[in-house]
């Protein structure tokens, strides 16, 4: 794991303050607490896991510090709510490769297919935000291929609108038909379409997208 991505998931630790060991910043007690607890047979758990490096972090311990994070993230032991918190960051401060490189880091880890979904869409947020299409393009495409589908509808209409601003008509219709059997589109994104369609002066789709609206029970206003 890169140290862009385990300091941002320390800094996130290390508000908790959990652990009266990890509170007093007793280094010496918190890592001599957690060998005996592990040569008594105990798997630790992410709690377990946060306090130690936010012990060693407050101890300056960064060696060690990173030695428990790797190992955290070898045993899959990462809390949903931290990894939530580190993409939050990620997502502010624009930094995508250390989203792309958490989603390796979960990923080799097999993590809950929801958590890795979050992350996925993370990384298609910030490509769009970035109008980089061939990226958003190869981010929905590795996403559905591992299973995982839209979830949320605005991020559909946010990368159909990146496809009308770069007038990517084409590449448009390719992605509609991609998530074709596992998103339903609803009334806003049908919407978006005839708009879009209607301002590119593109009368055959426009027309295709009315009469789908139809098939589908949406009532022309």
């Amino acid at each position: 794991m890169g140290w862009a991505c385990f300091c941002s998931l320390v800094f996130f630790i290390s508000q908790k303050g959990q652990f009266a060991y990890a509170s007093s910043g007793n280094k010496e007690a918190m890592q001599a607490w957690y060998s005996a607890r592990m040569d008594a047979g105990y798997t630790p758990d992410p709690q377990t896991y946060d306090a130690l490096i936010f012990d060693c972090v407050k101890s300056k311990d960064f060696s060690n510090a990173e030695k428990f994070y790797e190992e955290m993230t070898l045993t899959g032991n990462i809390d949903r709510r931290t990894v939530k918190k580190v993409v939050a960051l990620y997502l502010e401060l624009g930094r995508v490769e250390d989203l792309e490189e958490l989603l390796v880091v979960l990923s080799n880890s097999n993590q809950a297919s929801d958590i890795l979904s979050y992350v996925h869409h993370a990384i298609i947020r910030m490509y769009v935000r970035a109008a980089r299409l061939d990226d958003v393009e190869f981010a929905v495409g590795r996403m559905l291929k591992h299973g995982m589908s839209f979830r949320f509808p605005d991020d559909v209409e946010n990368v159909i609108c990146l496809y009308f601003r770069q007038a990517a008509y084409e590449r448009l219709d390719l992605f509609l038909e991609c998530i074709r059997d596992s998103f339903t589109l609803r009334r806003s994104t049908y919407d978006l379409l005839v708009a879009g369609y209607r301002r590119a002066g593109l009368q055959e789709k426009l027309d295709m997208v009315i009469d789908e609206m139809k098939q589908n029970g949406f009532v022309m206003s």
